[in-house]
């Protein structure tokens, strides 16, 4: 995730100002937090079952269950066919049976939550939002296209579900308010400020 963000930065000319992020105090602090939000969310979207499959069987299966969860289920069953063909010809009920809970599980997920974790995830460091006041990540998210579907209690309830430390949980003494404010999120065109 940190090659994806520095590939995000580098075209649109902010790694300089990345780089500068870096240099402030509680960096280390809000990236070692990040670094293990990542890992653990990573873990719980099937990171792990993929990590522990033991043979190229149990990997194909852990595979399918992945585009399982995804939103078509039609292309996974496609690209699966000769798994569940084996699956099948085994009598491996068992098999059958997780995908009819893989199913009736990802029928119950609130998909913008699963993807506001990847969005806060993603731009916590490279968009810098851990820089950002409660209000401005809020603009910034709604422009990742959940406008209207998250709220701030919202937003900062996924943030601490998550583990994510930000410049206010480094203490007042470091950052009386937030280094980084969003100009005039109402006009259309947000830009970044930094304040000195």
């Amino acid at each position: 995730m940190e090659i994806q963000g520095r590939n995000f930065l580098a075209p649109r000319a902010l790694l300089p100002l990345f780089e500068y992020t870096r240099t402030l105090h509680g960096f280390e602090c809000v990236y070692d937090s990040w670094r293990r939000s990542v890992v653990s969310y990573m873990a719980r979207m099937r990171g792990k079952k993929l990590l522990m499959a033991q043979t190229p069987d149990a990997l194909a299966a852990e595979l399918f269950f992945c585009a399982l969860a995804g939103k078509d289920e039609e292309i996974a069953f496609r690209a699966h066919a000769s798994l569940i063909y084996n699956r099948a010809s085994l009598g491996d009920v068992n098999f059958f049976s997780r995908i009819r809970h893989e199913r009736a599980k990802r029928d119950r997920r609130r998909p913008e939550r699963k993807h506001l974790a990847m969005s806060l995830l993603s731009a916590w460091l490279h968009g810098f939002l851990w820089l950002l006041s409660s209000q401005d990540r809020l603009v910034l998210i709604e422009q990742f296209g959940f406008k209207g579907l998250v709220t701030l209690k919202g937003l900062e309830r996924a943030r601490k579900r998550l583990g994510l430390q930000g410049w206010a949980d480094l203490g007042p003494d470091h950052y009386p308010q937030a280094p980084f404010k969003l100009d005039d999120p109402n006009n259309g065109a947000l830009s970044l400020i930094v304040r000195q």
